[in-house]
């Protein structure tokens, strides 16, 4: 499963490598591809993480509500589980990135959507991309 993983890992990075070679070279059609192909492969990588348990993001929130003894500490302690493997709190982002079955699809895949959609309007509606505006709407 991990060779696997890795494998798809992999391919990623190709799809996403000529996504940002058709946007440098400012070619409005060579993305659709490469953009459609890269968010299939965070849906497989994902599916292929749910085989294994411990990679898991329900069994990470389980395992913390599990330590509650009221309902506010239940949702509580799932924030802070969630907190704990994305913002992780304060100026710190991404700090974790765990690679789990529903944070692929729950988490990353949403914001690589936001960030491809971007580049596509930047292409074909000129305009501007701005990484740094993206990163705060994350």
């Amino acid at each position: 499963m991990i060779v696997a993983d890795q494998v798809l890992n992999d391919l990623t990075e190709r799809y996403h490598n000529a996504v940002v070679a058709a946007y440098q070279a400012k070619d409005s059609r060579a993305p659709d591809r490469a953009s459609q192909r890269f968010m299939e492969l965070i849906s497989d990588m994902d599916e292929l993480l749910a085989t294994r348990k411990e990679f898991l993001l329900g069994r990470w929130l389980g395992d913390a509500k599990r330590w509650a003894r009221t309902d506010q500490q239940r949702r509580l302690y799932e924030v802070n589980a969630r907190d704990l493997i994305t913002r992780w709190g304060g100026r710190i982002t991404d700090y974790s990135q765990r690679q789990w079955s529903g944070m692929l699809t729950g988490f990353y895949q949403p914001r690589w959507a936001k960030f491809l959609d971007r580049l596509q309007s930047s292409l074909t509606g000129g305009e501007p991309f701005s990484a740094a505006q993206l990163r705060k709407e994350f």
